[in-house]
C-alpha cells in the first residue's frame, strides 16, 4: 500500500532579497514588521501605563570589555559601505524588526554570507564573547542546521549557513548603552549592553535537543 505521507511541496521564498511575489501570509507579516517604524516603543505597561523602575541599573562588577572589543574588531575591518550597512542608532526600530522564518521579510544589517572567512569569524567572535559557551554552541548549531536543510532541500535561494544579518545599535561604549542583533532563520538574538549589565532578549533559537 502506498504511503500516505509525502514531502510538502511549496514554492521558493528567497532569503537574500525581498520577493515581489511574497505569499499573502508573508505579506501580512512584512506589513506588521514595517508598522513598527510608526509605533512608539514605551516599554512594559500595565493597563496602558508604563511600569517605572522595573529594571534598575546597578553595578554588577561584570566586565563587558570582551564583547565591546569583539564588536570593534568586527567593525574596524569592514569597508565604509559595509560599516554603514551594519550600523544603526540606539533607538532604531530595527530592534523590533526581526523574523524567525527564512523568507526575507524585514532583514537589515550586514549579511554574513557577503563577508570573507575572516569577516565571518570576527562576526562569530562577537557572539562567542557575549553569549555563554552553551548559548554560542546553540547559535552555531542553528546555523549549521540551516545549511543541512539547504543540502536536503537543495533550496540554495532559501537556506544557507551564513544567511544571517548582524547589526550594531549605537556606538560600543564602556559607559553608554549600545547593543547588537543577529537575525536569520531560527536564530534571533537582541543584546543590549550598558555599563556592567547585559541583557540578551528577546531571543529565539529554533533548535531541538
Amino acid at each position: 500500500m502506498a504511503s500516505q505521507y509525502r514531502s510538502r511541496e511549496r514554492r521558493s521564498t528567497p532569503a537574500r532579497h525581498l520577493s515581489d511575489e511574497l505569499p499573502e501570509g508573508f505579506q501580512r507579516r512584512r506589513s506588521l514588521a514595517l508598522d513598527v517604524e510608526n509605533t512608539l516603543f514605551v516599554g512594559v505597561t500595565e493597563n496602558g501605563s508604563v511600569t517605572p523602575g522595573l529594571f534598575k541599573l546597578a553595578d554588577t562588577r561584570l566586565s563587558l570589555d570582551e564583547p565591546r572589543a569583539a564588536v570593534n574588531a568586527f567593525l574596524e575591518q569592514l569597508t565604509p559601505q559595509e560599516h554603514e550597512t551594519s550600523m544603526f542608532s540606539l533607538d532604531s526600530p530595527a530592534w523590533r524588526q526581526w523574523s524567525n522564518i527564512h523568507p526575507f521579510i524585514a532583514r537589515h544589517g550586514l549579511l554574513l554570507e557577503t563577508l570573507d572567512d575572516g569577516g565571518r569569524e570576527r562576526a562569530l567572535v562577537v557572539l562567542r564573547a557575549t553569549l555563554s559557551p552553551a548559548g554560542f554552541t546553540a547559535a552555531r548549531d542553528v546555523m549549521r542546521l540551516t545549511e543541512t536543510i539547504r543540502e536536503i532541500t537543495q533550496s540554495d535561494a532559501d537556506y544557507g549557513e551564513w544567511l544571517y544579518w548582524l547589526s550594531v545599535m549605537g556606538d560600543p561604549s564602556a559607559d553608554e548603552p549600545w547593543g547588537w542583533q543577529i537575525d536569520g532563520h531560527h536564530l534571533n538574538v537582541n543584546c543590549m549592553l550598558v555599563g556592567g549589565q547585559l541583557v540578551a532578549t528577546p531571543a529565539f533559537l529554533g533548535l531541538s535537543r
